[in-house]
């Protein structure tokens, strides 16, 4: 007996396709899972199952969109962008979905079931549900960070997949608790240079562990980023992109109540998020400061006092496209126009920043992109304008080599 298609065939159907035709009318495609929680507020009806089926259901459509497309039109033409994912109806859409999902002995449709297998088979970007216009940008990634053709495969197929949930130790005096809490709990857990991998969870969010901030929710690849600031000393650090602090909270718990962090962003509410969590951790050398983006008139006095600071970390807004598995939303996004303005904005801030970093002081640049035009193209740029900065190393850290979302770092020195 042939099974039922798992989108369409399914009591459920009706539904996800009213869902599907509400983001459907929006033009410009809105950050998706904050549009499925207003979605969800206003469906009073939906259980927490049925909320994580459909928000499954939207993220895999929104995964495999372009391979859908292909699929569905047979053309060479096709953008893969959201322009044309938003005209293919919901019907036809997870009909392919379903397709995509089957086994191979599904039988009541094998034309297209053969059409589908032939465009996955064919390990274009397409295939693995991306837009043709990121094929130049990874033959340049590849070649960059010298992946084999066994790496691209497994960072291409990973974006069909939800990435793990990471956690970091923020007070190491108490993590004995809190691998018993995780064990206690039925958590599932690998630790892989001392970030842990949550393999399997039941209400994580209800342990206590997190509650107090002995652990943090941080992603592997972002826990690298914070790794490489230098804490030897009692050094003055300004994260000045902070955003809601999980690097930030790193740094602090690195150095272990020597020195201070001094954590930074243009949306002031940011910073509210900040004070919370570092109040929560325990961790009394986060201090928070309020920049407006544009070059400082005057230093904070306590920058003055220490002649500058120590280090920088500049982690830069972005397209984000290392956070694909995360946010598929983000790469439909993505075009050349986006790219050139965040280009600009990223090589700006160093600008901005360089006049208050110590003689000698530690420049971290980082984004969650696996982009080159946002990474090693920015780097050469800043060397470029910045005669006085000097690179120790630049690279890419977390998928293909970990099972983690894709980020960039570079460290630098400012010899001025």
């Amino acid at each position: 007996m042939t099974a039922r298609l798992f989108f369409t065939e399914t009591p459920r159907a009706p539904h996800l396709f009213r869902i599907w035709q509400q983001l459907q009318a929006c033009r410009e495609l809105p950050q998706v899972d904050r549009w499925l929680a207003q979605v969800f507020r206003a469906e009073k009806r939906f259980g927490k199952k049925d909320r994580q089926w459909y928000a499954d259901a939207v993220f895999a459509a929104l995964r495999l969109g372009p391979l859908v497309l292909s699929a569905e039109y047979q053309s060479q033409d096709l953008k893969g962008n959201w322009d044309e994912l938003r005209e293919l109806s919901a019907e036809r859409l997870f009909f392919w979905l379903s397709l995509e999902r089957a086994d191979s002995e599904e039988t009541r449709f094998p034309e297209e079931k053969a059409r589908l297998d032939a465009l996955k088979q064919g390990k274009s970007l397409v295939s693995w549900g991306l837009p043709p216009f990121f094929a130049p940008m990874l033959e340049r990634r590849q070649t960059l960070s010298q992946w084999s053709p066994a790496e691209t495969e497994t960072f291409l197929a990973r974006q069909n997949v939800k990435a793990p949930l990471w956690l970091r130790v923020n007070r190491p005096a108490e993590m004995e608790a809190a691998r018993r809490e995780l064990q206690e709990h039925g958590i599932i857990w690998t630790e892989e240079d001392a970030a842990w991998k949550v393999e399997e969870a039941r209400n994580l969010q209800s342990l206590e562990c997190l509650e107090r901030g002995i652990l943090e929710i941080q992603d592997y690849a972002s826990q690298r980023i914070g790794a490489a600031i230098d804490v030897t000393h009692e050094p003055l650090v300004w994260d000045c992109c902070a955003g809601g602090g999980g690097k930030t909270l790193q740094i602090a718990s690195r150095l272990q109540g020597r020195g201070l962090v001094f954590a930074s962003d243009v949306r002031s509410y940011k910073l509210d998020e900040v004070k919370r969590r570092a109040e929560r951790a325990g961790l009394a050398s986060v201090w928070t400061l309020p920049w407006n983006g544009e070059a400082w008139n005057a230093m904070p006095r306590e920058w003055q006092k220490n002649g500058g600071v120590d280090a920088i970390l500049i982690d830069a807004p972005c397209s984000g496209t290392g956070t694909w598995r995360r946010s598929p939303d983000s790469k439909y996004r993505c075009d050349a126009h986006e790219l050139s303005a965040l280009q600009a904005l990223q090589i700006g801030l160093f600008q901005k920043v360089l006049p208050v970093l110590k003689k000698g002081g530690q420049l971290i640049y980082a984004t969650c992109s696996w982009l080159p035009e946002e990474n090693e193209d920015v780097i050469a740029a800043a060397l470029k304008a910045h005669p006085g900065l000097h690179l120790e190393t630049q690279q890419l850290c977390g998928n293909p080599v970990a099972d983690a979302d894709t980020m960039f770092y570079a460290v630098l020195r400012n010899h001025s």
